[in-house]
C-alpha cells in the first residue's frame, strides 16, 4: 500500500492558485482558514486492467504561500509494500527566479516502514526533504507506481478529489482502461470531461479541473466525499465499498491538522 506523508503527518496533496504572499507580510490565506499552500499543477495518467493492476504516474506542483506551507511541504515520506508494488520518485525545488534544485537519488533517505513486524516487513519508506523552499517557489512531485501484485483479485479502485479550500490552477487526471472498458464503474462530480477514446482494445478517459474561488470552511463542518469535485473509479458495483479495499494517499500541512477540513486537499486517492 502507497502512502504519502509529510513529515510523518499525513500530507493532503492538492493543485491551486492563491496569490502567494512575501515573508514578511501577513498570511490573510491561513489566518481565514484557507490552506497554506496551493496546487500549480496536479497530472495523473492512470491505466488500469480489470484485475487489479495498474500503472499511475502523477505530476504535482505545490506551491508554499505562507512559512506554515513551507514547513508543511518541506518533508515527504513515501511508503509502498515490496513484491507487490514498484515505486519511482523524481523531485526538485523550482524557484521563484526559475532556477531548479533536484533531489539526488542518493539523498532520498530509504528504509523500511513503521514496524518489521510478520505481515508488514515488507513495507518500504522513502524520505525526501525540498532544499531552499521558500514561499512562493514550487515543490515539484514525479511519482511512478506500478501495482504488481492486485491487493484483492479482480478489484480496481481509484478516487481523486479536490477540497474547495485549496486554490487549484491545473489539474488533469487521466485513466486508460485495458480491454473491456465496462468493466469499470467511473462517477464524476464538478470536473469537466473530455469525450472518451477507444483504439488499440483500449478506451481513454480524461477530466481537467481548477478552482479560483477558494472557500473557507464552516466550523466543525463535514465534508462528504460526494459534496466535493472528484473522479470514482472502480470494478466494484458499489463505489462505496472501495475504501475496505483501497490503498490510500494523502498530504496534510504539519500542525494545521486541527483547523484544516477532514478531506483537505484532493488525496485520498485509492488504487488497488
Amino acid at each position: 500500500m502507497k502512502r504519502a506523508y509529510l513529515a510523518g503527518v499525513l500530507l493532503p496533496l492538492t493543485a491551486g492558485m492563491v496569490h502567494a504572499q512575501p515573508a514578511s507580510a501577513p498570511a490573510p490565506a491561513a489566518a481565514a482558514g484557507f490552506a497554506p499552500f496551493e496546487i500549480v499543477k496536479e497530472a495523473i495518467d492512470l491505466e488500469a486492467t480489470a484485475d487489479g493492476r495498474f500503472w499511475q504516474v502523477d505530476e504535482a506542483h505545490y506551491r508554499p504561500l505562507t512559512s506554515q506551507g513551507v514547513e508543511a511541504l518541506q518533508k515527504f515520506t513515501f511508503s509502498f509494500t515490496q513484491g507487490y508494488e514498484e515505486l519511482g520518485v523524481r523531485a526538485y525545488t523550482l524557484k521563484k527566479d526559475g532556477r531548479r534544485i533536484d533531489i539526488p537519488q542518493n539523498e532520498m533517505l530509504q528504509g523500511h516502514g513503521a514496524t518489521t513486524s510478520p505481515g508488514f516487513e515488507d513495507t518500504r519508506n522513502v524520505t525526501l526533504v525540498f532544499p531552499s523552499l521558500e514561499i512562493g517557489d514550487q515543490a515539484v512531485l514525479i511519482t511512478s507506481t506500478k501495482q504488481l501484485v492486485p491487493w484483492f483479485p479482480d478489484v480496481f479502485a481509484f478516487t481523486q478529489s479536490f477540497s474547495r479550500r485549496v486554490a487549484v490552477t491545473d489539474a488533469r487526471v487521466s485513466f486508460t482502461s485495458q480491454g473491456k472498458d465496462s468493466a469499470f464503474h467511473i462517477r464524476v462530480n464538478g470536473m469537466d470531461a473530455d469525450p472518451p477514446v477507444s483504439a488499440g482494445g483500449k478506451t481513454r478517459h480524461a477530466w481537467r479541473y481548477h478552482n479560483d474561488t477558494v472557500l473557507t470552511a464552516e466550523p466543525e463542518a463535514v465534508t462528504e466525499l460526494a459534496d466535493l469535485p472528484h473522479v470514482q473509479i472502480t470494478t466494484l458495483r458499489d463505489c462505496s465499498t472501495g475504501a475496505v479495499v483501497a490503498s490510500r494517499r494523502t498530504v496534510w500541512p504539519l500542525n494545521t491538522a486541527a483547523s484544516l477540513p477532514l478531506a483537505m486537499m484532493r488525496i485520498w486517492f485509492w488504487s488497488s
